[in-house]
């Protein structure tokens, strides 16, 4: 039996979806709407403009134009735009703040704040950038 390849794929999940459970994705997850569960990745989860999660995330790239509500963590980096908000512990390699984080931070590698950025909690990194 031949050794078959999983083929990564893009899933958006529309600004009038709402959906609960757990998911696992592999490639690209665009959320425009409303997730309620447990997120699991690999490749990157975008959480959009409209976008609200009520879960705990795992993936390899986190960019958030929306809102998250739980734990975030990506084995690469996080972005968080000027929209973004996070409601919940982040660990990650590197961050990209430029919106709002409630909830301590941990980053083996470098943090850059960026813009009017707004952390409420701890912040531990290895290299640190202010813009």
């Amino acid at each position: 039996m031949k050794n078959k390849k999983i083929k990564a794929s893009n899933t958006i999940l529309g600004k009038d979806s709402e959906i609960e459970g757990n998911m696992k994705f592999i490639g690209a997850l665009t959320i425009e709407g409303a997730f309620k569960g447990n997120i699991l990745g690999e490749g990157k989860i975008i959480i959009g403009l409209d976008g609200v999660v009520r879960a705990n995330i795992l993936a390899s790239d986190v960019v958030i134009y929306g809102q998250i509500y739980g734990r975030v963590s990506a084995e690469n980096k996080i972005s968080v735009y000027s929209s973004g908000r996070i409601f919940g512990d982040v660990k990650a390699s590197t961050i990209q703040i430029n919106g709002y984080i409630q909830g301590d931070v941990f980053i083996n590698g470098s943090a850059e704040l960026l813009g009017k950025c707004e952390l409420v909690g701890d912040l531990k990194y290895k290299v640190l950038t202010i813009q």
